[in-house]
């Protein structure tokens, strides 16, 4: 019920639609309810968990125990951590331009090759992921929002440093650094897909052509 409430939210009611379609593999049963658990575990979780890794390795953290349970961790901020929101300003405008342009090729696809795609994940689902062909649409789709969002939250980072240098919120910055690596491995994750797309194309087209020309004639 609340899903279907959040969904009829302007704006965020787009965003969720993309997130929950790419984390339950294009279920037909996506826009009624809301992905499991584990997944979004199973389809975000590899990506957020190796944009942490680069991220920490980035900002350096010192870590030191305070008590029995409690760790606290801090960096050493420079210029080049924290002008994280310049960096991904100048750069990931243009993978969305690319990326929007990757997304139109999806109405050329093949009524064939669609229809192939179907039957093969169809029989490849599992308890987990019960995909249809509808991932190809949240396959492209969600990586331009992870950019989109990662953009917006740069602005506000690059703003916070700009409007208060001494006491820029070192929350922003690091936000900022996890979200600009989700936004590379979505990009190559789009690139792999469309790797995979233009390779079932042109064999599906080399099997017609060899269809067409029939056997060779014997001598």
């Amino acid at each position: 019920m609340m899903y279907r409430l959040l969904r009829r939210v302007p704006l965020l009611g787009s965003v969720l639609a993309i997130i929950n379609n790419y984390a339950s593999a294009g279920s037909f049963e996506s826009d009624k309810k809301p992905a499991t658990f584990r997944q979004l575990v199973v389809a975000i979780g590899p990506a957020l968990a190796a944009s942490l890794l680069l991220t920490w390795l980035i900002i350096e953290p010192t870590c030191t125990r305070v008590g029995l349970y409690k760790i606290t961790c801090t960096f050493t901020d420079t210029q080049f951590k924290s002008n994280v929101g310049s960096l991904a300003i100048g750069m990931l405008p243009t993978i969305l331009g690319f990326g929007i342009g990757v997304y139109a090729l999806l109405f050329a696809l093949s009524k064939g090759f669609v229809n192939d795609f179907q039957k093969h994940a169809a029989a490849h689902g599992t308890g987990i992921q019960r995909p249809s062909a509808l991932m190809l649409n949240s396959t492209m789709a969600f990586p331009l929002v992870v950019i989109l969002i990662t953009i917006m939250v740069a602005v506000f980072q690059q703003g916070d440093a700009l409007v208060r240098p001494p006491s820029a919120n070192p929350s922003l910055s690091l936000s900022t650094w996890i979200l600009l690596w989700m936004s590379l491995i979505s990009t190559l994750d789009l690139i792999s897909s469309l790797f995979r797309i233009a390779e079932h194309t042109i064999l599906d087209k080399m099997s017609e052509h060899v269809s067409d020309s029939g056997p060779d004639p014997k001598p």
